[in-house]
């Protein structure tokens, strides 16, 4: 693993993706349609990078290509002030493609007071799995997470 200047902890791109449950040319793929951003994969991933891959896979599985692409560009901003809460939904209104993040039981159901189609895709399970996962890789690393002084892990220089 490479180390990064700003020293938070960093995954692999092979690792964050496998947290995120597709494979690097997925990602890649989806950073030259636009849906992710261009992170450098030789810096490594941060927790946050590795929620924002598992957010777009869900995205995508429940939404297809386009609707996962719209509606990351409506959440994204607002995903970071919900990653901790117990209850983060996203609401989509299936006809505009309109989305928006909910926090609580009491937001969803006003959410839901409509008569248009709605669709609720819960995120909250998906962030937590995720965030475990990557800070289970990252205590597995040797030096406790601590990159080596050549700036790579063990595992990955051999």
């Amino acid at each position: 693993m490479a180390t990064h200047p700003d020293a938070r902890p960093r995954l692999s791109e092979s690792l964050a993706c496998g947290i995120g449950c597709l494979t690097p040319q997925k990602r890649r793929a989806w950073v030259k349609r636009g849906v992710l951003p261009d992170w450098d994969a030789k810096g490594g991933f941060t927790e946050l990078q590795v929620i924002q891959i598992t957010v777009v896979r869900v995205l995508h599985d429940a939404l297809g290509p386009h609707g996962a692409k719209v509606a990351w560009s409506e959440i994204e901003k607002d995903l970071l002030q919900g990653i901790l809460q117990p209850r983060l939904d996203l609401v989509i209104d299936v006809d505009r493609l309109r989305c928006h993040l909910v926090r609580s039981d009491q937001e969803l159901a006003l959410a839901v007071r409509t008569t248009v189609c709605l669709r609720v895709i819960p995120l909250a399970e998906e962030i937590a799995e995720a965030r475990l996962a990557f800070q289970r890789h990252w205590r597995a690393l040797p030096s406790g997470g601590r990159a080596s002084r050549r700036g790579e892990s063990a595992s990955e220089s051999a």
